[in-house]
């Protein structure tokens, strides 16, 4: 008898163990969750949906918020560089904390549509993180990608002397095969309004230019530029508040009847929508590759950069492109460039 009452008791026992062991597991899971939310709600989201792009045919959202600014904002600081989301891999992790993956190349590169990345952005509570799976950092400012006499030629001559297409780099050039294609940035004899960039591009047809680096004395590192993409790899379906407000945001493409006017607003566009995100500036601020601890903040930049435009207009250092070997002689020899820093040659366009 004593030995039941002795088991009744202890099972008794065992049952409110278990039952507090597993109400405290089931409280600490659901405070858990609740802190998991708040610090989602709290910090900024990068898989929200954009508010600006419509929805796809199917009914589903076709690009994140973080994506859509993202590809923005490359296009804007990084020389010739496209961007491809991989929407369908964003994470959220909790606690206010997700992964973005993307795939960043050059614009004349091939772009493989493969499910494949090559970098990872790691958002955790508005810190901002970048993993590159490559050794070549698509993401990095280059110093000193475009230079000009008249700004700056008395104190770095050793940039001069890094760009200038001197009668050494001429003959090199000038041993390369008719079919040879020079990819580069080149920097103009002056700078240059908008039209006048157009008219210097379009006398050259047999080249490509796809990113025009413009002149402005408000970057945070000087020797740096930021720009206008012509390509994009991305085709926008904006929705009609979104073009009111932010006229020809996207370029896809660069034809005959596009104007100064049309480029002009496309840069003024773009600059606008990143400043009325400051919840996406405050989040790359925290990485260097974006933003210098000792500078003041992005979009504080930015509308800098918008008061500079309204006082002296918008203005071309350079270009970006892909060029022809003939055309790059032609450019040179009629002074029209006296500056470039040459990023890769072809021997013709139909090589890999």
């Amino acid at each position: 008898m004593a030995k039941k009452l002795r088991k009744a008791v202890d099972a008794q026992i065992n049952k409110k163990v278990f039952r507090g062991i597993f109400l405290t597991i089931l409280w600490s899971a659901g405070i858990l969750f609740f802190i998991s939310i708040l610090f989602d709600f709290s910090f900024y989201d990068p898989i929200e949906p954009s508010r600006y792009a419509k929805e796809s045919e199917e009914g589903y959202i076709v690009h994140s918020d973080f994506h859509f600014l993202m590809d923005i904002y490359t296009g804007l600081h990084f020389t010739g560089k496209s961007y491809w989301p991989l929407e369908e891999l964003n994470k959220n992790e909790g606690f206010g904390s997700y992964k973005m993956y993307a795939k960043i190349q050059d614009i004349y590169e091939s772009l493989h549509v493969d499910g494949r990345y090559n970098t990872i952005f790691e958002i955790k509570q508005n810190r901002f993180f970048i993993e590159s799976l490559t050794d070549d950092n698509h993401l990095s400012r280059y110093i000193w990608d475009f230079y000009n006499d008249s700004k700056w030629k008395s104190e770095i001559d050793y940039v001069s002397d890094l760009m200038d297409m001197d009668e050494k780099r001429m003959a090199e050039i000038e041993k390369l095969p008719e079919s040879a294609v020079i990819y580069a940035t080149i920097s103009f004899d002056k700078v240059r309004n908008l039209n006048d960039t157009l008219e210097f591009m379009r006398s050259y047809p047999d080249s490509s230019f796809g990113w025009i680096a413009l002149d402005s004395d408000v970057q945070f590192t000087r020797g740096t530029f930021d720009g206008i993409r012509l390509t994009s790899n991305l085709g926008y379906s904006l929705k009609e508040e979104t073009k009111e407000k932010y006229p020809y945001l996207t370029l896809q493409y660069l034809s005959e009847k596009t104007t100064a006017e049309q480029l002009e607003q496309c840069y003024l566009s773009r600059l606008q929508i990143l400043y009325d995100n400051p919840e996406f500036l405050k989040a790359v601020e925290h990485e260097s590759i974006f933003y210098n601890n000792d500078a003041i903040g992005k979009q504080e930049q930015i509308k800098n950069r918008l008061g500079e435009i309204n006082t002296e207009g918008l203005w071309s250092i350079g270009l970006y492109g892909e060029i022809t070997k003939n055309d790059f002689l032609a450019m040179v020899e009629k002074g029209e460039i006296t500056y470039a820093m040459i990023k890769d040659v072809k021997l013709s366009v139909l090589s890999k």
